[in-house]
């Protein structure tokens, strides 16, 4: 059996060693979490792991990160900061003596006091900032690093007077005053409102769970927060149960035309069937048919959990590189090639800057680069630029592109996998995309191939590879611009950030 480590470093006062964890998982899913660090640093440093305080290194923010959630997971080759945290006066109180809340009256503004998320007033002001931040805010410049903690550092002020613990509702409340106050705030540039406030909203909760650990955390109402997530550690880890994406797509179950009954639809499989041993197939009347067919192949994709093979047998056209990108148009109504484009276009020499900056570059990716230069008509070096982008996401993703296109290999598992048929990229004439073991079709080139692959996840209605789930994320979200109502990691928000930036 393979077994996948997942190492850290980790670095208490002036002592460091690298650690790793054994993965026997196939799909290396795997993860490991705060608390299996806490006592992996309590063993090798000899520490009481109850007192074990843990900061993690965010490389998309630029930070250390305190590990206040035990359940929460740290990333692979992480480096960890250990501490002792002061106990001096937790459990010395009795929990009755701990109030919950207190009235808005004692909630002065010289002092953090006991305040609950009970006593958040409906009528929140933000807090002032320095003219020189405010300056930037207004016309759309990006802080700095001391900047924006200080902005940060005057909102967590503001709201401790009511709450050490806003809710969900309140992070939203906040986002909106700083985008109603600073227009530009929420019109980021080549950023969807969405992945603004996931952006914000994700730099609100870290700071008050820094500043709750660094400045706060003897208040009696912090220090409550802490015993009950101790009485709740979990003495092992934890698997998470796999869910399938929601799609951010308006025709994703459509219903079928009222033109059509069992009969007809029938009738339509039927004839699409013979019409396959023909040397001149009537393609016009094939895409006809294929969309009266719509409804109750998404029926039988989705809902009964037809396997590939099934569906190759009832709907052979569908597996074939036009038709597999008019279906998603059928989904979609935009074409998922002239998106992926657009998109790696928009991106691409953003991606490509940051490619080349990467201490350690993935073969393909340094063979794709190289061929930028060589290209001497516009249109081919824009291509070349494409297909280096598409590489490159990975990449700076922390994601592995072989798991995305092979070159010279058959696929190892049901995965859907891109497979070029030489040994390099430059060499390949053919690239197929392959689920559980069936081409799903061919393309001539890594753009077209990479355009039925991604078409691939919504068509077949699977769920994101965990190994990839990062990287097409960020294709769903950034490339082809699909929204839905699933929070992205924050490294992928801030990838689009920096690429942003740069741009």
């Amino acid at each position: 059996m393979l077994i996948f480590p997942h190492r850290f470093l980790l670095i208490y006062g002036n002592q460091q060693r690298k650690v790793q964890f054994q993965c026997n998982e196939p799909d290396g899913s795997h993860q490991v979490r705060v608390v299996d660090i806490k006592k992996k640093a309590s063993e090798i440093f000899n520490l009481a792991v109850d007192h074990v305080q843990v900061k993690i290194w965010d490389r998309g923010f630029d930070d250390w990160i305190d590990g206040e959630d035990d359940n929460e997971e740290v990333e692979h080759n992480s480096k960890v900061q250990i501490a002792l945290a002061d106990m001096a006066d937790a459990g010395s109180r009795p929990m009755d003596d701990i109030p919950t809340s207190v009235s808005l009256a004692s909630c002065g503004t010289s002092s953090p006091t006991l305040c609950s998320s009970v006593n958040w007033v409906r009528d929140y002001r933000l807090p002032s900032f320095p003219a020189s931040i405010s300056t930037k805010l207004e016309n759309g410049q990006a802080l700095k690093e001391g900047e924006r903690s200080a902005m940060l550092e005057a909102i967590y002020s503001s709201v401790r007077k009511y709450t050490y613990y806003p809710t969900s509702t309140q992070y939203s409340q906040i986002i909106q005053l700083l985008f109603d106050r600073f227009t530009k705030l929420a019109g980021q540039p080549d950023m969807s409102l969405d992945n603004a406030r996931v952006l914000w909203k994700y730099r609100l909760q870290y700071k008050f769970a820094n500043s709750r650990r660094r400045e706060d955390s003897n208040v009696p109402v912090v220090l409550h927060r802490k015993r009950k997530s101790a009485d709740n550690q979990p003495t092992a880890v934890q698997s998470t149960k796999k869910t399938p994406p929601q799609w951010g797509i308006a025709n994703y179950q459509p219903a079928r035309p009222s033109s059509e009954d069992d009969a007809s639809i029938a009738a339509h499989i039927k004839w699409m069937k013979q019409e396959t041993s023909k040397r001149k197939p009537d393609c016009d009347r094939i895409k006809i048919a294929m969309s009266m067919t719509l409804a109750d192949r998404r029926q039988q994709i989705t809902k009964d959990g037809a396997s590939i093979e099934t569906i190759q047998k009832t709907y052979p056209w569908l597996f074939d590189e036009e038709e597999m990108q008019n279906e998603f148009k059928r989904l979609h109504e935009e074409g998922i090639k002239e998106l992926l484009e657009a998109g790696l276009t928009k991106y691409g020499s953003a991606i490509i800057e940051l490619s080349r900056n990467l201490k350690k570059e993935q073969p393909c990716l340094q063979e794709a680069l190289s061929a930028i230069g060589l290209q001497r008509e516009e249109k081919s070096r824009r291509e070349a630029t494409c297909t280096a982008a598409a590489l490159g996401i990975p990449c700076l993703l922390k994601e592995q592109v072989k798991d995305m296109i092979v070159f010279g290999e058959e696929a190892t598992d049901g995965v859907p996998i891109i497979c070029g048929d030489e040994e390099d990229l430059a060499s390949c004439s053919t690239f197929s995309v392959e689920i559980d073991g069936t081409i799903v079709s061919s393309s001539k080139d890594v753009l077209s191939a990479m355009a039925v692959y991604l078409a691939s996840f919504y068509v077949f209605n699977l769920a994101y590879p965990t190994r990839l789930k990062r990287t097409l994320t960020f294709f769903q979200k950034g490339v082809l611009n699909i929204q839905d109502n699933l929070k992205p990691e924050r490294v992928v928000i801030s990838l689009l950030e920096k690429l942003s930036q740069l741009m």
